[in-house]
């Protein structure tokens, strides 16, 4: 057991903490990884999150303001847009978090995999403001972010399954 840092306080938390050389979490190498692979999670879900709330909120607004007439359902829609925006933004960043993950899960080719088809969809949906590019394009977004999406999916189920927590992996 190790003595706190704080002689006048014995409940002070020592400042190492030794990790359990067979826990799985020890293969992440550090707290800080771990922290920052957690960080991305949340990242992630918090993305997920304001996505959700922007699309219904945006809906909702959209039919208060076209019953009350004219113009002002653009402001509603342009809100929309602008926090699906931001939580694909959030998103990506989560998942840029995830990279660190260790070798060891066998889920960092998920991970990498996800973040490619997450960049290159957004490359090609800034395309689509470009005029003669092709209108079906727009699938090939689509289709792209369903991969990334389902990419990290399976990402997080090989996270749970090496820590050990099956329960987590099978929902």
């Amino acid at each position: 057991m190790s003595m706190p840092e704080d002689p006048i306080n014995p409940y002070a938390p020592s400042s190492t903490t030794a990790l359990d050389p067979a826990s799985p979490i020890a293969a992440f190498g550090s707290e800080k990884t771990l922290k920052r692979v957690a960080d991305g999670l949340h990242l992630v879900y918090w993305g997920i999150a304001i996505i959700l709330l922007s699309v219904i909120g945006g809906m909702v607004l959209i039919f208060a303001f076209a019953a009350a007439g004219g113009a002002m359902a653009m402001i509603p829609a342009v809100l929309m847009g602008l926090g699906i925006i931001a939580g694909t933004i959030i998103g990506l960043v989560g998942r840029i978090f995830c990279l660190d993950v260790p070798e060891e899960t066998n889920a960092r080719s998920l991970i990498y995999s996800a973040v490619v088809c997450d960049v290159l969809a957004m490359l090609i949906s800034l395309a689509t403001w470009i005029p003669d590019v092709p209108e079906g394009i727009s699938s090939i977004t689509n289709l792209l972010s369903l991969i990334a999406t389902l990419l990290f999916v399976i990402f997080m189920k090989r996270i749970a399954n090496f820590i050990r927590q099956p329960e987590l992996a099978s929902r």
